[in-house]
């Protein structure tokens, strides 16, 4: 029988949990992606919010190091554990400030740069 599900604290514990389990496979990053989807439709106050959730899972030549990015400023923010309260708004932006904070999300590489505001 199964118990209740781990309450996670942030998408990046999911990942952790998951770090044994082999993320090569495409059945495995969907078990990953529906605990992403369960956790942010706690988070964000639309329900089709969750859909701007697209992220990009590669392993390098080894397959010893998981690099994990977010395919948007969303998912970026998500993936750190910055739930902006209107993310529908930013689907097309590609800077966020937030308590003296900004989030800039370069599309090109798929970088979030965070800088402290003086």
């Amino acid at each position: 029988m199964l118990g209740k599900p781990k309450p996670y604290s942030g998408i990046i514990d999911i990942f952790s949990d998951f770090a044994l389990l082999d993320l090569r496979r495409p059945s495995t990053q969907e078990m990953v992606l529906m605990r992403c989807y369960n956790f942010l439709i706690d988070k964000i106050q639309n329900e089709e919010d969750y859909m701007l959730f697209i992220i990009d899972i590669k392993f390098d030549k080894s397959g010893d190091l998981l690099q994990i990015k977010g395919c948007n400023l969303i998912s970026s923010l998500w993936l750190i554990g910055v739930y902006p309260k209107y993310p529908n708004k930013l689907k097309d932006s590609l800077t966020y400030s937030f308590n003296k904070i900004d989030y800039i999300y370069n599309p090109k590489n798929k970088k979030l740069t965070i800088l402290k505001q003086q």
